[in-house]
């Protein structure tokens, strides 16, 4: 099954590290709880002009640059459906 999820930034690794502190998008690493290797990317979203970080995992190794994309997709529908505050807005 593929997955892709968003998570936060304070969520923990095994190596003891935080997913705020990932240097490289599309780095393979085990989040504590899960036994499988994930790939992390990033991506910058903003809210009122103001960058807000966002993190999405992927079961998958998608590759940084792509995993962000899907990401931001993902979050611009959900912001869609949720807020009504999406491009089809009048």
């Amino acid at each position: 099954m593929d997955i892709v999820v968003g998570v936060r930034c304070n969520r923990k690794l095994k190596d003891g590290r935080q997913m705020r502190d990932l240097m490289v998008r599309g780095s393979l690493v085990k989040p504590t709880g899960l036994d499988q290797a994930m790939c992390v990317s990033w991506v910058w979203l903003y809210r009122n002009k103001e960058p807000e970080q966002r993190f999405v995992m992927s079961n998958l190794d998608l590759g940084g640059k792509y995993l962000a994309r899907v990401g931001k997709r993902r979050w611009r529908t959900l912001r869609l459906f949720q807020n009504g505050q999406g491009p089809l807005r009048t």
